[in-house]
């Protein structure tokens, strides 16, 4: 690799060669750093150094073939790529809504590790945005039907990163059959990966299993406040609701479901939890309107001057008509079974349609079909 180098500066002048240098220098400290090349930054610093295309293939391949820190870091990307879509595809779907998070958090974090592992190498094999664009599609949980990859789409690549590679391929669309009895053994291995959303999704769902097996004790020492009063909850059975909890129940509703990680821990320290028994009226008709409820448990009647005209059950919201139109009550929500609720005050929810537009859309057509409806 050394030659190499110097084969390609040998013949230049010194000006050159100092720039071709810095260039490398550069390069290597900026990938084994940060992963990622910014691509106005890249751009700017070929233009400032004189460096063609074919001087910067060069010079990624020395750093690439040559630099065992930055090939350590690429394969250990893929590493924890391969390893969560296999536990991902162990985890027995049992239809709680711990599960389902923590389903959910995997795959965000995945498709993060996927997104800097082919950020990093497009920087490093230029000239193959085709073949990258089909793996960023491939390698993501965001894909919507099975690709098959034939290997020849990365065969430009090393043959160790093209094998580790198809092992997540395969992992993702090859599923082994997932056991249901192996939910909590998975649970608590994933409290030992590296990765703070996963190791919180997995306390939340560690509450749905009896054991003793738990170790919180570095989870304890976190600077996060929110999860030290998680892992508290965990070992010492308090009922209290975590703020992470309350994203658990969050995620499951559509309204919400396109959040990312961050942005449902924002949301759901604007919430509260309310409970309320069988029968009891969480809204009465022509009273002020002050809150948004999002059913997380339980089913609702929908009572219009006296008349019943819809049942709401989990994951379905209220109270947003009066709240947008400025108005009173326009129905009465009657508790059918003994009923949970997050609920958001007015300037809450105000924020949140401000801040998320996909969330605004969302409630509007949902305000559109029941106006529709009320008045029918």
């Amino acid at each position: 690799m050394i030659s190499m180098f110097k084969n390609l500066v040998s013949s230049e002048n010194d000006a050159k060669k100092y720039h071709l240098q810095s260039y490398h220098e550069m390069l290597e400290v900026a990938l084994v750093k940060d992963y990622e090349l910014n691509p106005n930054f890249l751009k700017s610093i070929q233009e400032e150094f004189n460096i063609s295309e074919r001087e910067h293939e060069i010079i990624m391949q020395i750093i690439t073939e040559s630099n065992d820190k930055l090939n350590v870091n690429i394969l250990e990307i893929i590493k924890k790529m391969d390893y969560l879509s296999k536990i991902h595809n162990q985890i027995f779907d049992d239809f709680t809504v711990e599960i389902a998070f923590l389903q959910s958090v995997i795959e965000e974090e995945f498709n993060k590790y996927s997104k800097t592992l082919f950020n990093l190498l497009e920087n490093i094999y230029i000239n193959h945005e085709t073949e990258f664009k089909v793996c960023k599609e491939v390698f993501s949980y965001e894909k919507n039907d099975i690709i098959s990859l034939n290997t020849k789409v990365y065969q430009f690549m090393s043959p160790t990163l093209t094998n580790a590679l198809q092992e997540v391929h395969n992992a993702l669309y090859y599923p082994v059959e997932s056991v249901q009895d192996r939910n909590l053994e998975l649970v608590l291995e994933l409290l030992n990966f590296e990765n703070e959303p996963i190791n919180i999704a997995s306390l939340v769902a560690i509450k749905n299993y009896e054991t003793t097996q738990i170790d919180v004790a570095r989870f304890l020492s976190s600077a996060n406040e929110d999860l030290v009063q998680l892992a508290t909850n965990v070992t010492t059975s308090n009922e209290t609701i975590n703020v992470y909890e309350k994203m658990a129940f969050l995620k499951i509703v559509p309204l919400f479901k396109s959040l990312e990680f961050k942005e449902l821990y924002s949301v759901a320290l604007k919430s509260k939890m309310e409970t309320y028994k069988k029968n009891d009226s969480v809204l009465v008709q022509g009273e002020r309107a002050e809150n948004l409820y999002i059913i997380t448990s339980g089913d609702v009647e929908v009572v219009k001057n006296s008349l019943k005209i819809n049942e709401l059950s989990s994951g379905d919201f209220f109270g947003e008509i009066a709240i947008v139109a400025k108005t009173k009550r326009t129905a009465t929500i009657n508790a059918l079974t003994n009923l949970s609720v997050l609920v958001f005050s007015e300037d809450s929810f105000n924020t949140l349609i401000e801040k998320y537009p996909k969330i605004s859309v969302q409630i509007m057509k949902e305000m559109t079909k029941r106006l529709l409806q009320n008045n029918s």
